[in-house]
């Protein structure tokens, strides 16, 4: 009778024990799969968000070999349906022909993908550019002047192919070397973000903030200035040129009055000597283009400066850089789904952040 006791009170718990342990592993399994599944809708999402970017991809770089390019943009004479379906939303009703602009105007590509192109002559060639030119942009972020001329000179020693690090407040290797910073290359920069291994440059987080400097930059520039693409803060920043033509300026590409043809067009209308002290103007895009895309519902952004020339594979176009970015949302880009009710924080639109430092794909590499 004891053992039986015995042997019943044994049994109890065990049987306790083995209820616990299976429902413990039901509910991991329940977890493992739910995560899973979780794993895989995103998965599939984010494919599909890759393959978004690249139709849109395709589709800009079709236009910008087959269509005639104006002083303002991709010009459609006549709109084919695949053009009215991807921008439809952007064109006026019972409108059949189109400009596609070339001054960084976001275009909802089928309600997927918003899509720009920046005209790289409007953008000012960190390589070539003068110092009055730089230190005049500099200024417009709030720099005081002697940091300015500190910037400008640190910058110049960088791509200095001398390598003496001469200038008043420049920066020789050994003080890259002492602050820990890799050596200068004393070449061109070949991305925007290498502005950020300059000394002193990553200090001034307005200059990068929503990549404020480098959607005003290019490396791949002539070092002519198109002043009918070029973004409202590099007009601003012309040394030796009054400011009020800004205004006019952009009000007339608003209203899409025709676009200047030269020089002289420019300062005759406007009342605006263009200075001395940039080298030269240009009324006309070139073959060099940015494009960039930022889905509306993935957290995906993609950046490309191309020119039209054929390269060494036999593509008709090079490629100077290449950046994505994955992982997080650019303010008011994020749509929610309809089955989406939550008001979380975790939810909203991050921060759009700086394209990454020099870790881009580079063309040649």
């Amino acid at each position: 009778m004891i053992n039986q006791k015995h042997h019943h009170g044994f049994v109890l718990p065990m049987t306790l024990w083995i209820v616990a342990i299976l429902s413990l592993a039901s509910t991991y399994f329940y977890t493992w799969v739910d995560d899973t599944l979780n794993r895989t809708k995103i998965l599939k999402f984010s494919a599909q968000g890759h393959i978004d970017l690249y139709n849109a991809q395709s589709d800009l770089l079709f236009w910008l070999l087959t269509q005639n390019k104006g002083q303002s943009g991709i010009e459609f004479k006549q709109l084919s349906q695949k053009a009215m379906d991807l921008i439809k939303d952007q064109i006026p009703e019972g409108q059949e022909h189109f400009t596609l602009k070339m001054v960084n105007v976001p275009y909802l590509a089928q309600d997927k993908v918003s899509v720009s192109i920046q005209d790289v002559e409007g953008l000012i060639n960190i390589n070539s550019a003068n110092e009055a030119f730089l230190l005049s942009l500099l200024k417009s972020y709030g720099i005081d002047e002697t940091k300015c001329q500190s910037l400008v000179d640190k910058f110049m020693d960088y791509i200095d192919p001398s390598n003496v690090g001469s200038r008043l407040q420049g920066a020789s290797d050994d003080d890259y070397i002492e602050a820990g910073f890799p050596k200068p290359p004393h070449i061109p920069l070949r991305t925007l973000w290498e502005l950020k291994r300059v000394l002193e440059w990553s200090d001034y987080k307005d200059l990068w903030k929503e990549d404020a400097l480098p959607s005003l930059l290019t490396t791949n520039g002539s070092g002519k200035l198109n002043l009918n693409t070029a973004p409202a803060k590099v007009l601003e920043s012309l040394p030796e040129t009054p400011k009020e033509f800004v205004s006019t300026l952009l009000k007339r590409r608003s209203e899409e009055i025709s676009f200047f043809k030269d020089k002289k067009e420019f300062e005759t209308e406007l009342g605006s000597s263009l200075g001395s002290n940039v080298k030269s103007f240009s009324f006309e895009p070139k073959e060099k283009f940015r494009i960039t895309l930022k889905h509306q519902t993935e957290p995906l952004y993609v950046q490309r400066e191309i020119s039209l020339e054929d390269d060494s594979y036999g593509r008709p176009w090079q490629l100077h850089y290449d950046v994505a970015f994955e992982g997080h949302l650019t303010p008011g880009l994020r749509k929610k789904n309809k089955e989406e009710e939550t008001t979380d924080e975790s939810d909203q639109p991050a921060q759009s952040p700086a394209l990454p430092d020099p870790e881009v794909l580079l063309s040649g590499q």
